[in-house]
């Protein structure tokens, strides 16, 4: 989960595509979609380890699923 939202935070098309089924729109369309819902800050704490609980784990799992 770290290194999507890194992907997200970074506008990182290419790693997305990495990930089966996921071709250059759609990761762009991944990044469009949840760059205004998740801040820098308020992505990932460095310091501690990630949760799915927060928020905008959940809104990327939906978004993801819907596609």
């Amino acid at each position: 989960m770290h290194n999507l939202v890194r992907a997200i935070e970074e506008n990182d098309d290419k790693f997305l595509t990495t990930i089966p089924g996921i071709g250059k729109k759609t990761a762009l369309k991944i990044i469009l979609e949840m760059k205004n819902k998740v801040e820098a800050g308020d992505l990932f704490d460095r310091t501690e380890n990630l949760k799915l609980s927060r928020p905008y784990e959940q809104d990327i799992i939906k978004t993801l699923t819907e596609m």
